[in-house]
Formats: structure tokens, sequence, C-alpha cells
């Protein structure tokens, strides 16, 4: 699975949710990519401007299994920006929702 964040510079609250991510989102642009993740450019609906940052995870090994170290590593980053945002400090990202 993925996991994806979004942020916004409106203040949000942070949630988990159960849905598909291409069901309340739409993708335009690849900002960015590194060495485990992309991020894309994402509305919330057809011909809105992007105003949300979603970075996309692969969980997968190139092997095609899923790799505990990697699901890991992306809990480790979801509680940090979950902390991060509880600050409310306009100076950083803001962690909106995620996504597996």
């Amino acid at each position: 699975g993925r996991h994806c964040k979004a942020r916004s510079e409106e203040p949000q609250e942070a949630r988990r949710s159960s849905g598909n991510f291409h069901e309340t989102n739409v993708v335009s642009d690849k900002l960015g990519k590194g060495a485990y993740a992309s991020v894309y450019a994402v509305s919330k609906g057809p011909g809105e401007e992007a105003k949300y940052a979603a970075k996309v995870i692969s969980l997968r090994l190139p092997s095609g299994r899923a790799s505990k170290s990697k699901e890991q590593m992306v809990a480790r980053e979801l509680k940090i920006l979950q902390k991060v945002t509880d600050t409310g400090s306009d100076l950083v990202v803001k962690f909106i929702e995620s996504f597996t």
C-alpha cells in the first residue's frame, strides 16, 4: 500500500482516512522525487487550483514484497509530522491526512 500526506496553508486537523485517495483528490503535476517517495500537486476537485502536496511512498520492495522497515519508517514520519502539526506553527508543513 501507499501512504499519502498533504499540506495546506489553511489550518486543518490531521486524520487518517479510511477512504481511497483518488476518490477525494485530483492529482496534477509531479513536483519532485526522492529516494523513497514522489510528491504531487493535489486539489480537491477537477478544475480547482492545486493547494496541497501529496507525498506518495511505496511500501513495496523492487521484488513486489511488502517491506516492514519501510512501514516502520513511514509510521515514524507520520508521528513526527503529527507532532509538528500539533505545535500550530505557521513555519512548518501541515500534515492533514494519510491513506493506506
